[in-house]
């Protein structure tokens, strides 16, 4: 992991220093532990500050449709297929776009680093190829990453990417399991079972846009959420009131 992060800064550097790109984004440490954070690098002396390991969770796509000149963009092979997506729909033009791939074994699941800690906290964590080491007051716990990894990272089919300029590090191995084998379970239900399921999924939601925030692509003029004509669904909260009250 280390020879991939330091490779890639070589990559970003020269590519900076060359001016082969006006842009690189990228991720940096994050300022909480175990978390990264989107970071843009216009000089070729900041980017010993780019970072690579399973915390690179969020997707930079986005930030394509928004930047100026040409850009380098660190991409996972999940991401990747995100900016073929905007290439192929005119969003991004290919030749604007400098792809520094990266082969991904996968990404931790931040809720099952939680529920290891049950209630702990964190104030660290190191990393390594097989394993976190999470820290904290009076405690240093061991993990193995397979074991906190996202569920859709452990059946990817795309760890190695579909589409790149340069490719930094060594191809790994794909995912194992079927990909669609919930699906398959969900709609094996009846009907109402599954209807059932989603209303109680749907009841849950506080609209904090976190499904809005996380689209692969983020490029419609407004968002369906925000519409009004027609109204898809309300934009705040509907107190609910018993009906043995009124």
């Amino acid at each position: 992991m280390q020879e991939c992060e330091k490779e890639l800064r070589e990559v970003a550097e020269k590519l900076l220093a060359e001016k082969k790109v006006d842009l690189i984004i990228g991720y940096e440490e994050g300022s909480l532990p175990i978390r990264t954070r989107t970071i843009f690098i216009r000089e070729a002396d900041e980017t010993k500050k780019l970072v690579w390991n399973s915390r690179c969770e969020n997707s930079l796509c986005p930030y394509l449709k928004t930047a100026k000149g040409k850009v380098g963009i660190v991409a996972k092979g999940c991401d990747i297929r995100s900016i073929i997506g905007l290439i192929k729909e005119k969003q991004v033009k290919r030749e604007d776009v400098f792809i520094i791939a990266v082969p991904c074994s996968g990404i931790i699941d931040r809720k099952k680093i939680e529920d290891i800690l049950d209630g702990r906290e964190l104030s660290g964590g190191v990393e390594s190829d097989s394993q976190i080491v999470l820290k904290g007051e009076e405690f240093e716990e061991k993990v193995d990453k397979d074991n906190v990894m996202h569920a859709s990272c452990k059946s990817c089919r795309y760890r190695n990417p579909l589409l790149y300029d340069t490719l930094i590090g060594k191809e790994v191995s794909q995912g194992e399991g079927e990909e669609y084998s919930d699906l398959e379970e969900f709609a094996s239900k009846p009907d109402d079972e599954r209807w059932a399921y989603l209303k109680n999924e749907a009841v849950r939601c506080i609209r904090c846009y976190a499904c809005r925030n996380v689209c692969p692509a983020c490029y419609c003029p407004q968002c369906f959420v925000d519409q009004s004509l027609p109204t898809w669904f309300s934009r705040t909260l509907t107190p609910r009131i018993p009906s043995s009250s009124i």
